[in-house]
């Protein structure tokens, strides 16, 4: 049972699952990408409250899909030349692409 007092310091001391860990990490992304996430969520709340453009979100919408399918390019051309000498890392990453589709599918 959890110790009273502090609900946070309580459940600070408890080890988190390894998938609410991972929940909102994007791998294999740039540093600079992950950047641009936050810049993209940074013009989302004031174009919905009504406050900006929603030509700003646009674009910033716009630069962050550009930054993501450039990023995963990247990544697939390096994993390309990667199989060449070894193939585990190949078959490893279309077992996780494929197991990430599979979870992410709604059932209903």
């Amino acid at each position: 049972m959890l110790p009273e007092g502090n609900l946070k310091a309580a459940v600070a001391g408890y080890p988190l699952a390894l998938k609410d860990e991972l929940a909102g990490k994007k791998t294999g992304l740039a540093e600079e990408t992950l950047v641009e996430t936050q810049e993209k969520k940074r013009v989302y709340d004031p174009w919905k409250n009504g406050q900006a453009a929603k030509e700003d979100y646009m674009d910033a919408l716009r630069l962050y899909r550009e930054k993501i399918r450039s990023n995963r390019d990247q990544l697939e051309l390096n994993m390309a030349i990667a199989i060449e000498d070894n193939k585990k890392c190949f078959h490893k990453y279309v077992s996780n692409k494929r197991r990430a589709k599979k979870e992410n599918y709604n059932p209903l």
